[in-house]
């Protein structure tokens, strides 16, 4: 939850130490490196190892898989990945074909099976298809031209027109397939079976799925090094290099420096220096390292909003799902994922999903709410259904998600306070935390709470806080033109008032949400109870409407959820916690790559 202090370290040594140094330094993983190169020198190299990768995802992609092959004697990396290439390049080529073949297949069948004459057997004559509705056909049946009627069917008609050139018709013929229906099945059959010798070829390949691993493993590791040396500054003999390390980590490197004997310096970061911006995070809180470097990195000298973020983004994504019902479906599907998330490396993904799928059910809980069915009355589940969304309380769940937001907001500006401590903007930011607060009991109590006194005190704290902003947005010296700058700089501070309050009222947005994905999920209830009344065929289309309208509505609050959850934070959260000028990149060290995590 912090973004850890790191110091600069340069190392010196001799030439005939490059490597070494570099190598260690790449199995510690603790220094991000400082090109000390002039620029544009070594320009980065390209992924040279694109088709290894492409080639290990295909093999790991394939839905059965053999044993690891354990003589590899006479095993060529560069050979196997051009092999399994080919393989997948074929096999696309054929699932393409074979998505033409049924195609075609399926425009001939209404046809029946038929071949066309030679041309020289026609006579100059030609066959032209149309596929007509009534009206067409009736404006064909109108011509002198020659037809047959082929097949008919409630809609359309299939007609033949035989006639020397094509017909000046107001409807145009279609194309069909220069071979005929049962070339078309055959060559079908042909490219299945070749489909289903590559898919065996594909399986006995994975037996060198580790082996590839292994190789690209490996040679990313030694590009990786083979990068880190043209950083280096080399002169007479010796090169020096420069890096930012963990403060913490940094006895790891002195005594690499004492064992192998090269001269270390550390320094504090300067003003002037721009470090890379090295979070530390609880595992329980990491997820919402991947979430802020959606929007952007903080600067180095900010603050960590990772667990912050993550925490509101739970909560926000639970309060628009709003049902128990699709909060067990999430979790159904994080647990069916958890598989496949925690071998490629994405255990935080799969940290975040289920996250999402407790508080997406435990909201449900309390607003009653299980696929848009309440809970039966006088049951435990009504018990603690605090949250309905009933019409008659729609002040009550407004003034929540209100106060949600006036919360949000609030803390935004104290982590301000708190980064400002000691300059004039720590009143500017005080002073909203008052004018949020205090509005926000002015109206409950006023309006929905009726308590005079409360009323009467938010109203203070709300004059206060713009007595506040007004006076610490622009403060200058006691002179005329001090002053005068003191004035406008405090009245432009005021205009910000507008934005405070519609960044507060943004959060309406999880009430209405929330609301909406409640109400279509009883409403595709009720279509699909009345439907179910109808007899047999209507149970099957009410069964159709619960399928689709719920998943539907799901996707929906999926979108819903993830889009405005991250907007409130990084929208309205950020525009009183964070500096918008001050952005910062990521902590990259220099470390070797670990078995399998290569994708």
């Amino acid at each position: 939850m912090a973004i850890g202090a790191l110091k600069r370290v340069t190392i010196l040594g001799t030439e005939d130490q490059k490597i070494q140094v570099l190598a260690e330094l790449q199995s510690l993983g603790v220094m991000h490196l400082i090109d000390l190169t002039p620029e544009n020198t070594h320009p980065p190299l390209p992924d040279p190892f694109k088709d290894t990768r492409l080639a290990v995802r295909y093999l790991e992609d394939c839905p059965q898989s053999q044993r690891p092959a354990r003589h590899l004697g006479h095993f060529n990396p560069q050979q196997q990945v051009e092999r399994i290439l080919k393989l997948k390049a074929d096999s696309e080529a054929l699932m393409d074909e074979r998505d033409r073949l049924v195609g075609q297949i399926s425009q001939l069948k209404v046809w029946g099976k038929f071949h066309l004459p030679n041309p020289e057997a026609l006579g100059g004559l030609q066959f032209f298809f149309y596929q007509l509705n009534l009206r067409q056909f009736r404006q064909l049946a109108k011509t002198e031209y020659a037809y047959k009627v082929v097949r008919q069917d409630s809609r359309y008609r299939y007609v033949v027109v035989i006639h020397p050139e094509l017909p000046s018709l107001p409807f145009p013929a279609l194309q069909l397939p220069d071979r005929s229906l049962g070339q078309l099945q055959e060559r079908l059959e042909d490219v299945d079976d070749s489909l289903e010798n590559l898919e065996t070829r594909r399986i006995g390949a994975t037996r060198f799925a580790n082996a590839l691993r292994d190789y690209l493993t490996d040679a990313l590791n030694a590009t990786e090094l083979l990068e880190a040396t043209h950083h280096t500054y080399d002169e007479a003999g010796l090169f020096a290099l420069q890096g930012w390390c963990p403060v913490h980590r940094l006895s790891e490197v002195m005594a690499l420096g004492e064992k192998l004997g090269f001269a270390i310096e550390t320094t504090t970061p300067s003003p002037d220096d721009s470090p890379p911006t090295y979070l530390e995070n609880r595992s329980g809180f990491a997820a919402g390292e991947s979430l802020i470097q959606i929007y952007g990195m903080p600067a180095y000298g900010g603050w960590d909003p990772s667990a912050m973020v993550f925490v509101s983004f739970v909560l926000f994504f639970g309060l628009i799902l709003a049902d128990a019902g699709y909060g067990l479906v999430l979790t159904a599907i994080a647990l069916f994922l958890r598989p496949r998330l925690l071998q490629s490396g994405q255990r935080q993904l799969w940290l975040l999903m289920v996250a999402l799928a407790a508080s997406s059910t435990i909201y449900g809980l309390l607003a009653g709410e299980y696929f848009g069915i309440e809970a039966a009355k006088g049951s435990w589940l009504d018990h603690i259904a605090i949250f309905k969304p009933d019409l008659d309380k729609l002040s009550e769940l407004m003034a929540f998600s209100i106060g949600i937001g006036a919360l949000h907001v609030s803390i935004a500006n104290a982590i301000s306070v708190y980064q400002k401590w000691g300059r004039p903007a720590v009143g500017v930011h005080l002073g909203w935390i008052l004018v949020v607060v205090g509005g926000y009991g002015a109206w409950l109590f006023r309006f929905l709470l009726p308590e005079a006194q409360l009323a009467m005190v938010g109203s203070w704290a709300l004059g206060v806080g713009l007595v506040s902003v007004f006076c610490f947005t622009h403060p200058g010296p006691l002179t005329p033109k001090g002053i005068l700058h003191w004035l406008l700089g405090g009245l432009h501070g005021l205009t910000d008032i507008s934005k405070i309050f519609g960044d507060v009222l943004s959060y309406l947005r999880l009430f209405a949400l929330g609301l909406s994905s409640t109400y279509l999920a009883v409403t595709f209830n009720q279509l699909a109870g009345d439907m179910a009344k109808t007899g047999e065929i209507g149970m099957l289309i009410a069964f159709l409407i619960l399928l689709l309208g719920h998943t539907m509505n799901f996707v929906l609050c999926l979108m819903a959820g993830t889009i405005h959850g991250l907007r409130l934070n990084f929208i309205e959260f950020y525009r009183w916690s964070q500096d918008p000028e001050a952005e910062g990149h990521p902590f990259k060290p220099l470390k070797k790559y670990l078995f399998g995590n290569v994708r």
